[in-house]
C-alpha cells in the first residue's frame, strides 16, 4: 500500500494524464456469471462514441410477477462489472431488474476509460435502460466514483423525467479535492498534496455543473470512509441540494467504512431504507422543492 502510494505521487508529478488515469483500476477478469445471477438475464452491448466501440451490459431479470421497475448501476473504480454486480443482486429478489454495465476499458467494454469517455458512456447506458424499462420506472444506484460519473451525466442530460430516483453511496464532488485528501493521508506524500493535487483536472466533476437535478435523490456515506472520505459525501450532498429540484436525503453510516450500505446483509436499516426511498419515489409526486439533508 506504501509503495502504491509512492509511485502513484511520483506518477502525477511526472504528469497530469497520470494524475487523472489514478482513478481508474479495471480488469477483465471474469467474477460472476449472469446465469449465477438470475435464470433470465439478456447479455448485450450498447454502441457508444464515434469510432463504432460498444459497452458490454447485462440486464437480470427478477423473477417477480409484478416488477417495480429497471435498477440501472453505476460501479466504482476497480475490476468491472462481473464484481461489482454482487452489491446490487439482491435487488432483483425484491421485484427490480437490474442492469449493470462497464466503462470503456473496464471488463469486456471496447476502448480506453477516461473522464468524458465515462460521462458518454453512462449517455448511452441511460438511453438503452429507457428502452429496456418498458414504461416501468428507472431507477439509479451509483457507488463510489460511479456516483460521480452518474451525477456529471445527470447534470448534462437535457431531460432527466425518465429517471425516478436516484441512490449515491461513498462518492466525491471533486476529483481535485478527493485527490488531495488521499496525498494528505500518508506522510511521504503530505507535503505535496497541494501542488500534486492540481495536477488532477476537475473537468466532468460534479462540481463543474450548476444544471438543476430534478430527481428523488438519497446521498449515503460511511463515517469512517476510509476510501472517500466522509466529507466529500457531505460536499456532494450540498451541492446537489443546492440545486436538486427533486427531495435530497443524506443518511449517514455512523462507523461504517466504504460501500458498506450495499454490502449489508439483505435486510439491513440501510439496504430497507432504500427500498423504501425507491417505493416513495414513485408512490408520491415530485415536490418541487429544494432538498433538505437529514
Amino acid at each position: 500500500m506504501k509503495l502504491t502510494v509512492i509511485i502513484s505521487a511520483l506518477s502525477c508529478g511526472l504528469t497530469s494524464v497520470a494524475c487523472n488515469s489514478l482513478f481508474y483500476h479495471p480488469d477483465a477478469l471474469k467474477y460472476s456469471l449472469p446465469e449465477q445471477l438470475s435464470e433470465k438475464f439478456d447479455d448485450f452491448r450498447i454502441p457508444v462514441g464515434q469510432q463504432g466501440e460498444t459497452l458490454h451490459a447485462w440486464h437480470l431479470h427478477s423473477p417477480a410477477k409484478n416488477k417495480k421497475g429497471l435498477i440501472v448501476h453505476f460501479h466504482g473504480n476497480a475490476q468491472n462489472m462481473s464484481a461489482h454486480v454482487q452489491f446490487v443482486w439482491w435487488f432483483l429478489q425484491e421485484g427490480y431488474d437490474l442492469l449493470t454495465f462497464d466503462y470503456r476499458g473496464y471488463g469486456q467494454s471496447d476502448g480506453k476509460v477516461s473522464r468524458e469517455n465515462s460521462i458518454e458512456d453512462a449517455a448511452a447506458v441511460l438511453s438503452a435502460a429507457e428502452l429496456r424499462a418498458q414504461d416501468k420506472p428507472i431507477f439509479i444506484v451509483a457507488q463510489s466514483l460511479g456516483g460521480a460519473i452518474a451525477v456529471a451525466a445527470l447534470q448534462q442530460r437535457a431531460n432527466s423525467a425518465g429517471i425516478s430516483a436516484l441512490v449515491v453511496e461513498s462518492s466525491f464532488h471533486s476529483y481535485r479535492s478527493v485527490a488531495q485528501s488521499k496525498l494528505g493521508s500518508f506522510f511521504l506524500t503530505w507535503p505535496l498534496q497541494w501542488p500534486l493535487s492540481f495536477l488532477v483536472t476537475d473537468a466532468h466533476s460534479p462540481n463543474q455543473s450548476s444544471s438543476p437535478l430534478d430527481i428523488p435523490t438519497l446521498l449515503i456515506h460511511g463515517s469512517k470512509d476510509p476510501v472517500v472520505p466522509y466529507q466529500e459525501g457531505l460536499e456532494l450532498a450540498h451541492l446537489i441540494q443546492t440545486t436538486n429540484r427533486g427531495r435530497t436525503s443524506f443518511r449517514t453510516e455512523l462507523g461504517r467504512q466504504h460501500t458498506s450500505c450495499f454490502a449489508s446483509p439483505q435486510g439491513s436499516q440501510c439496504k430497507n431504507a432504500v427500498l423504501d426511498f425507491f417505493a416513495e419515489a414513485v408512490s408520491s409526486k415530485p415536490e418541487i422543492q429544494k432538498g433538505n439533508t437529514q
